[in-house]
């Protein structure tokens, strides 16, 4: 079982422009086609559009208290700040009912609440295990002018950069020869995939089960960075692992999947 997929020859951040770009799309999307959510923020489109435009001419700067002490902070917003501060907040649905409000609230002068939430995203992730595997798996075999090329033209744009800085100084492990061909297996493997994943969209996973004909993909609509642990897909999980194959299995429960609703005040989502 394989959840939130990329091939052995994939490279962090070399192609997240265009794929947070087309999360943040299908976040918006279903604002737009949820009545509730598109009445307390119409236009939310535009106005995130609006709101990185003025941030770029004149950055915000604001007395919050910081998401772990309370101690109040002076931050500044800029434009890259807010795509960075967004960004995270894609993995998980969650936190990204959220995101209409917490900008909304942002364009009124006060990023508080992104950034609480922001800490609460990255609440339980290692960025030491982080940058040991992504320095010696993904910055050595990114290509500035790649990425660049990748980027132009999106949202977000160019995420490598700073993973290329960090590695610089980072210590690095040594690879096998081969390490990054594609899997060619015929054992059966289970693919789990979150539509609106921001990093290991559906597609990458698509691209593996190429190579793996006893595969059978599972998409989770409205789903983030991983589906463990969402509805029925860890008894799915167990009657594949049980059955050892992928014949037979019934995975039509996942489209029940669905995000939590949208929070359209600090009180919640719509009673």
């Amino acid at each position: 079982m394989l959840d939130g997929v990329v091939s052995p020859d994939y490279r962090l951040f070399l192609n997240t422009a265009q794929d947070a770009d087309r999360a943040l799309d299908l976040l918006l999307a279903r604002c737009e086609a949820d009545a509730a959510c598109d009445e307390a923020f119409p236009d939310a489109r535009d106005e995130f559009a609006a709101l990185l435009v003025r941030l770029e001419e004149e950055p915000l700067t604001a007395t919050v208290p910081d998401p772990v002490s309370a101690t109040p902070i002076t931050v500044t917003l800029e434009r890259a700040d807010l795509l960075n501060l967004t960004f995270p907040l894609l993995y998980t649905p969650e936190i990204a009912a959220l995101l209409p409000l917490n900008l909304q609230q942002v364009a009124a002068g006060n990023p508080a609440p992104l950034l609480a939430q922001v800490s609460a995203a990255d609440a339980g992730l290692y960025l030491g295990m982080f940058y040991t595997v992504a320095c010696t798996e993904d910055a050595p075999f990114i290509d500035a002018a790649e990425a660049a090329a990748l980027a132009e033209g999106t949202l977000f744009g160019d995420r490598t950069g700073m993973l290329r800085e960090v590695c610089a100084a980072w210590p690095r492990g040594d690879l096998s020869p081969g390490w990054d061909a594609p899997v060619v297996s015929d054992v059966p493997v289970l693919l789990l995939s979150g539509e609106g994943d921001p990093v290991t969209p559906p597609h990458y996973a698509a691209r593996v089960a190429e190579t793996l004909p006893n595969s059978l993909h599972v998409i989770g609509p409205g789903m983030g960075h991983g589906l463990i642990g969402r509805g029925c897909i860890d008894t799915l999980v167990f009657d594949f692992i049980t059955a050892g194959s992928v014949e037979g299995l019934d995975a039509a429960c996942a489209q029940q999947l669905a995000p939590p609703p949208f929070f359209l005040s600090p009180t919640g989502p719509q009673p």
